[in-house]
């Protein structure tokens, strides 16, 4: 596969960017993953740009948050479609976008792409099938 690291907020801004890059490239209208419940602080307002940007490009948005997460579902949603999971807060994110699995940590201020299509595949589904027992 191909493997890509991010570090720092710079590097953070890069994979988001290169998320919105990969929707514009190849016209992928789905974005789905394990979610985070809180913005990195001092980039609240990039990160809401990006929603803003995906939702402008028609993308559908799926994402699945812990039980605790309702705050954030009750804000402006550009789209977005949430669902939680019994699992706990969690300090890092999960993304696929087409045969892209995007995992990053705010805490740790680092992130990774890997390009294959059977990981992807194999992520994608685990997700379906927690999309689909997960509460509205």
């Amino acid at each position: 596969p191909k493997v890509e690291y991010y570090q720092g907020r710079e590097g953070l801004e890069r994979l988001f960017n290169g998320i919105l890059k990969i929707h514009k490239q190849t016209g992928e209208k789905e974005f789905f993953g394990y979610g985070i419940n809180y913005s990195y602080t001092g980039m609240e307002n990039f990160l809401n740009d990006i929603v803003q940007k995906r939702f402008e490009m028609n993308v559908r948005t799926r994402l699945l948050l812990p039980k605790n997460s309702k705050n954030i579902m009750e804000e402006n949603t550009f789209g977005r479609e949430f669902r939680t999971i019994d699992i706990p807060e969690q300090k890092a994110g999960l993304y696929i976008v087409g045969n892209n699995i995007y995992m990053f940590s705010y805490r740790d201020n680092v992130g990774i792409r890997i390009e294959n299509k059977a990981i992807s595949t194999l992520l994608a589904s685990v997700f379906e099938r927690d999309w689909k027992t997960a509460e509205h």
